[in-house]
């Protein structure tokens, strides 16, 4: 999030568009959701190169003919959405199946999850609707539109802090990946 800021506030003070930077958040933000929750799932470890090449296949085609760069690359947002909230709903599953019940306020990805969800589920709405200000030039709405994800942003940064500080304070033996 820290290199992505950077950059845009770079391409801002140089009088460049930054659009472009979105196209390439919105893909790397899903490809880091896949490999890290195929880590966690078994059952998606066979799918992740299918996913993969789906998602980045669908991402090119979006970027380059369906909107372009020129605007916000809306149909893939909508489909990282769509994914980071079914492999989050995928892992929750997973929890409730197979581990023993324990206090879940102490299980980090299980923090991390909730912010991704709530994260995703509100931006996907903002960038569905983000187009239509930038076709028309309306800069108040835009502002609303970019505050509202400000928002959202620092809620799912707090809630990635509280997950990073638990992960800290546990023993690694219960961190470890399970192949």
């Amino acid at each position: 999030m820290l290199l992505l800021f950077t950059l845009m506030r770079l391409t801002v003070a140089f009088g460049l568009q930054n659009i472009w930077l979105a196209h390439f958040a919105a893909i790397g933000e899903t490809v880091c959701y896949i490999c890290a929750f195929s880590l966690l799932l078994p059952r998606l470890r066979p799918w992740r190169r299918w996913l993969l090449g789906g998602f980045l296949a669908f991402a090119v085609l979006d970027s380059l003919l369906l909107e372009g760069m020129a605007q916000l690359n809306s149909y893939t947002i909508a489909l990282e959405s769509f994914l980071g909230i079914l492999l989050v709903l995928l892992y929750f599953e997973q929890e409730i199946r197979h581990l023993a019940p324990t206090n879940t306020q102490r299980r980090p990805l299980l923090i991390a999850g909730t912010g991704i969800v709530l994260y995703l589920a509100g931006t996907v709405a903002i960038y569905l609707g983000s187009n239509t200000f930038l076709q028309t030039d309306d800069g108040v709405g835009m502002s609303l539109l970019y505050s509202i994800n400000s928002l959202l942003l620092f809620v799912l940064a707090a809630f990635f802090t509280r997950a990073f500080w638990l992960s800290s304070r546990l023993p690694t033996t219960s961190l470890a990946v399970t192949r």
